[in-house]
């Protein structure tokens, strides 16, 4: 789990337009979703969407912007 939510929390990072180049499916209780901003992999870790993936896990994602921060 703590590794997952560093790879989410990391989706910040701009990416190179190579990195779009590979379609990746996500799954969730085995039925696809797709997002507005698509997964990519990066470095060899995959990244999704923070806040979409967690609103599909049913949390309430807040943006805190005095503190630049999310929490779910």
């Amino acid at each position: 789990m703590k590794k997952l939510v560093s790879i989410m929390a990391a989706t910040a990072v701009f990416f190179s337009a190579s990195a779009f180049a590979e379609e990746i499916k996500v799954y969730i209780n085995s039925q696809p979703v797709n997002y507005d901003q698509p997964p990519v992999i990066y470095n060899d870790y995959t990244y999704v969407p923070f806040s979409a993936i967690f609103e599909d896990f049913g949390m309430v994602v807040q943006w805190h912007d005095n503190e630049k921060r999310a929490t779910a």
